[in-house]
């Protein structure tokens, strides 16, 4: 193919996802919230996980901790273990982040600006 015919075919492609898009249920990506009709469309549509956003730590710590001792440590042996143990270091020190903060803004900075 011709740089001049791919160029006529994507364009061509991206007039026919135009069209598609336009007549489809869903219509283009909405704002406002996610489409009551059609496929699960990944970045446009995110998944509801504000009611249990918190239990995402514990596989994000664990693929983390899994990564890490695979490139880090010189052999395998006790592996698992290593990896349990960094997961809930991960946690622990998550846990311990957050009520940090949670004191510093909701006791800390009220006592210091002098306000009850």
């Amino acid at each position: 193919m011709t740089r001049g015919s791919l160029i006529t075919c994507f364009a061509s492609l991206a007039c026919v996802a135009n069209v598609a898009m336009a007549q489809s249920p869903a219509g283009p990506a909405n704002p406002t919230g996610p489409a009551e009709v059609g496929p699960y469309r990944p970045f446009i549509d995110p998944i509801d996980a504000q009611s249990y956003w918190f239990a995402l730590l514990i596989p994000l710590a664990l693929g983390i901790a899994i990564a890490y001792k695979a490139v880090r440590m010189p052999d395998m042996n006790g592996y698992p273990r290593q990896v349990l143990f960094m997961t809930v270091q991960i946690i622990l020190g998550m846990v311990a982040l957050a009520l940090a903060f949670y004191l510093f803004v909701l006791v800390y900075l009220p006592w210091a600006s002098g306000a009850n």
